[in-house]
Order: structure tokens, then C-alpha cells, then sequence
């Protein structure tokens, strides 16, 4: 489950379904929209200096070693 505050790892959708991993790390701002289904939840993502939509498909939470 991803929260404001998390550390999160950036990838996007190929053609073909899977997910590339696009070596982009942010900071999640806040929820802009909340789904019944957690994949199609959007958040606002802080991706160097500007904010980014995403949904929670294309976010992976980076986990420190404290928190598992």
C-alpha cells in the first residue's frame, strides 16, 4: 500500500503489457483519486522538479530495511 511520504520507483507500460523499468525515483505528494481497485488509484508523484499523475500500477515502493 503506498502512502504520502513514500519513496517510490517509476516504471511504464510496453506495448505488449509488462512493465519497463524507467530508472526514475519520487516522492509521493498526495492521492488525486481513489479506485476501488488500488492498481487504478492515481497519485500525484514528485519526480525531480515537477509533479507527475500516476496510477499505482506504474509505482513501486521503495522499502527500507527498517520498514519490512
Amino acid at each position: 500500500m503506498i502512502k504520502q511520504g513514500d519513496i517510490v520507483e517509476i516504471y511504464s507500460h510496453s506495448h505488449w503489457g509488462g512493465l519497463i523499468k524507467t530508472s526514475k525515483i519520487g516522492v509521493v505528494v498526495k492521492r488525486t483519486y481513489l479506485a476501488y481497485d488500488n492498481r487504478s488509484t492515481c497519485w500525484d508523484v514528485l519526480v525531480g522538479e515537477s509533479v507527475v499523475n500516476m496510477k499505482e500500477d506504474n509505482l513501486r515502493k521503495l522499502y527500507r530495511e527498517c520498514e519490512q
